[in-house]
């Protein structure tokens, strides 16, 4: 049996190396690299951002260095160095590549200590902790709107526990539509109409204008099933397309709100963070702190930069996949790769559900004997 087990790995290393040994990797870390920069060139929101006029300058300066490298390949790891070497110096997880249909995710895993990452990730749902306590898990904002509206019900049923903590470890972005609905389930949709108006009065938004960009707009709108909220978005950027113009400036149609009550809340009402809160959690985030009378708990966020809604573009090899942002902002709130720090440090095991839950229960008693 151990005979056959050596000639059955024999054989396979035989025919990775065969396999490895059959493929030009200058050629394919070329052909990917230009279908990169071409994709980049004619459809990220950078090119076309008044505040970035260097982007495209920098955007030919790295690919200049990265096709000499991709030159050079002689295995698949300098191949997916080389293009890995032509977004890095951007600093923009947006703005990444992935390889061998691995689970976009992991880019993000990397950051944590986690080693069971699917089996830690618990559905979207609520549990009772403690006594009248209830816990929301929100490990992504990237699932389709309709399961985050069974939730409201349930949310609209806890403001008067004791705590309530949003649980948003492993959240890596999605929709931010979905994580308003939460909020607005809580606090009430005009009041979070209303924060949302403040925290964002100086942002204006805007889409790169080409085809690329309306059709991956489209396609996310129908994933999410916010095609209705989205509309005005789609019509924007088919217009700017039509009068051939090169971005499209979008400004949502909403009355203004000179003021707003937010629905009674008695709980005490934190969020757990960690460094994998990326994207749409950020945006939460961006509202909860509007709020202002939720705590944030664990871990400082990750950050990103202005250049939000992205899609996924596959590479000519078929060897993996990379993201384009089409969308950005002016006056963000927050400045690029900023990010949120708790108002209170979890110094223990991140991934560690029940010590958290057990630190926060005493944390809770310190603050309220305090007051």
């Amino acid at each position: 049996m151990k005979k056959l087990s050596f000639l059955f790995l024999s054989i396979l290393l035989a025919s990775s190396i065969f396999a490895q040994s059959e493929t030009n990797w200058a050629k394919t870390a070329v052909t990917d690299l230009d279908y990169m920069h071409q994709m980049y060139r004619d459809n990220h929101a950078g090119g076309v951002d008044p505040e970035n006029p260097t982007f495209n300058k920098k955007l030919e300066k790295e690919y200049k260095k990265a096709r000499k490298n991709a030159l050079k390949a002689k295995t698949e790891f300098d191949y997916q160095k080389s293009l890995r070497g032509f977004l890095t110096p951007f600093k923009d997880g947006h703005m990444s590549v992935w390889f061998n249909n691995k689970e976009y995710m992991s880019s993000f895993i990397k950051k944590s200590s986690l080693k069971n990452f699917k089996q830690l990730r618990k559905p979207i749902s609520i549990e009772n902790f403690a006594d009248n306590s209830a816990w929301v898990y929100i490990n992504t904002f990237n699932e389709k709107e309709g399961l985050f509206s069974k939730l409201v019900p349930e949310l609209k049923k806890l403001k008067n526990k004791d705590i309530i903590v949003f649980d948003v470890r492993y959240n890596g972005g999605g929709s931010s539509y979905n994580g308003e609905l939460l909020l607005s389930a809580l606090y009430g949709k005009q009041y979070i109409d209303y924060v949302k108006q403040q925290v964002f009065k100086d942002e204006k938004e805007y889409y790169r204008a080409t085809e690329w960009s309306l059709k991956s707009f489209k396609e996310a709108a129908k994933f999410y099933d916010v095609e209705e909220q989205t509309k005005d978005e789609i019509a924007c950027l088919a217009d700017a397309i039509a009068d051939g113009k090169d971005i499209c400036w979008y400004k949502e149609e909403k009355e203004n709100i000179s003021s707003a009550q937010k629905e009674p809340v008695a709980a005490r009402v934190y969020v757990l963070t960690d460094n994998v809160c990326f994207s749409a959690c950020l945006d939460f985030m961006d509202i909860i702190k509007g709020i202002g009378n939720i705590t944030q708990i664990g871990q400082a966020t990750d950050g990103d930069t202005k250049y939000m809604q992205k899609r996924d573009a596959e590479l000519p090899s078929g060897l993996g996949k990379f993201s384009i942002s089409y969308n950005g902002y002016i006056n963000r709130p927050r400045k690029d790769n900023e990010t949120y720090k708790p108002d209170y440090k979890f110094k223990g095991d991140m991934d560690d559900t029940k010590a958290i839950q057990e630190w926060i229960i005493k944390l809770d008693k310190k603050i309220q004997d305090k007051k």
